[in-house]
């Protein structure tokens, strides 16, 4: 199951439904997307649910972000804590790009938008 926060930004939801659509690609199963764990049923916690299962992923993303960017830090993390993947950012935008470092990591490539890519 891939969780997600019910109060979720666009991108973290966004993030969500395509990290269930990835792993379905890659594997045939298909994830569902949840606002809550299933018990101790293995899990992606998304954002907020990830921050939220585990409060020490907020001083690692604060070590990672740049201390005085010009705009904005952006940091990610993701860690496996037993049968949990959790995949947070800093921001809305941040929560996305943690799952798609993820997905490169396992070898999940995109050229161009749409199907074809």
């Amino acid at each position: 199951v891939v969780v997600v926060s019910p109060a979720a930004g666009t991108w973290e939801k966004k993030a969500a439904a395509d990290l269930a659509k990835y792993v379905g690609l890659m594997t045939g199963a298909a994830p569902a997307v949840a606002d809550a764990p299933k018990g101790d049923a293995p899990a992606f916690l998304v954002g907020k649910a990830a921050l939220d299962a585990d409060p020490t992923l907020a001083a690692a993303l604060a070590k990672a972000a740049k201390p005085n960017p010009l705009l904005r830090a952006d940091a990610v993390v993701v860690r496996r804590a037993g049968n949990r993947v959790l995949l947070a950012g800093t921001n809305d935008d941040a929560h996305y790009y943690a799952v798609a470092t993820l997905l490169r990591m396992w070898g999940c490539r995109w050229f161009v938008p749409g199907e074809f890519g």
